[in-house]
């Protein structure tokens, strides 16, 4: 139900689609410290597709641009917070 993936370096990750998606029972996921500026806002569609229970994201030393990706992708995949 928790995942803490803060300690993945994705300064060269250039695609994410469906990297979280259907994982139905994720409530709290970690990312802090991702920097996604070089995924491309077509590369991460479905990222949170189907975690309809997910309700934490800890962001904590993020890149604006990952934080308004990841943003971005909550919405696409209706879930609001």
């Amino acid at each position: 139900t928790s995942l803490d993936v803060s300690n993945f370096n994705t300064s060269s990750v250039t695609e994410m689609r469906y990297m979280f998606g259907y994982c139905e029972k994720l409530t709290s996921l970690d990312i802090s410290g991702w920097d996604m500026t070089n995924v491309s806002y077509s590369k991460f569609s479905g990222m949170f597709n189907g975690c309809s229970s997910l309700n934490t994201i800890y962001m904590r030393g993020c890149t604006d641009a990952t934080v308004n990706k990841i943003k971005s992708a909550l919405s696409s995949a209706s879930i609001s917070g």
